[in-house]
């Protein structure tokens, strides 16, 4: 398992958990670990698991290249190590590898909890190795409600129009 953890860039201090064989890294949303950073592509390199505990980066040939630990040397495939840094765009993540908890059933099996992720939340019971923690966005207003909202606008403004145009007309009626 790995734990990314990024250390400079858009969103420094998010962390992500990784349990998968292989995962991508970048700004588009199909990526299992998404970077909000104008300076990283959309699928920018991959992360592949190569035996225990051992995991290999690969470039995914992005414009601004993939850097690990040193910014000045691109990379195309390497091997990761505790502690690495990698470097995407204006980006930096720490690599941490952790090591593999047993997914069978734990000795209290009365609690609901089986894992306590580090922002005091919990994964449920039926957790099982493979799955991914997926951070909370930001919610943005459904098409429907902005239409709502705009419509309300157009209304407000359509009817000062009106009452002004009708004022102008009545001016001039005179």
């Amino acid at each position: 398992m790995m734990k990314l953890t990024i250390v400079s860039g858009p969103e420094t201090g998010k962390v992500f958990t990784q349990t998968q064989d292989t995962f991508s890294i970048g700004r588009g949303e199909e990526c299992e670990v998404v970077l909000r950073d104008s300076t990283v592509s959309r699928r920018h390199c991959t992360i592949q698991r190569s035996g225990q505990q051992q995991f290999s980066l690969s470039d995914l040939y992005s414009p601004n290249g993939t850097f690990l630990n040193d910014p000045k040397t691109p990379v195309q495939t390497r091997k990761l190590y505790n502690g690495d840094q990698i470097i995407l765009g204006n980006s930096s993540l720490r690599v941490e590898l952790l090591e593999e908890k047993q997914t069978g059933q734990d000795s209290d099996s009365g609690s609901d909890e089986k894992q306590v992720l580090s922002d005091d939340r919990k994964l449920p019971k039926n957790w099982q190795s493979g799955m991914t923690v997926v951070a909370r966005r930001p919610r943005l207003p459904s098409p429907e409600a902005a239409k709502q909202s705009s419509g309300k606008e157009q209304t407000g403004v359509l009817s000062g129009l009106k009452r002004f145009l009708s004022t102008v007309f009545s001016f001039f009626r005179r």
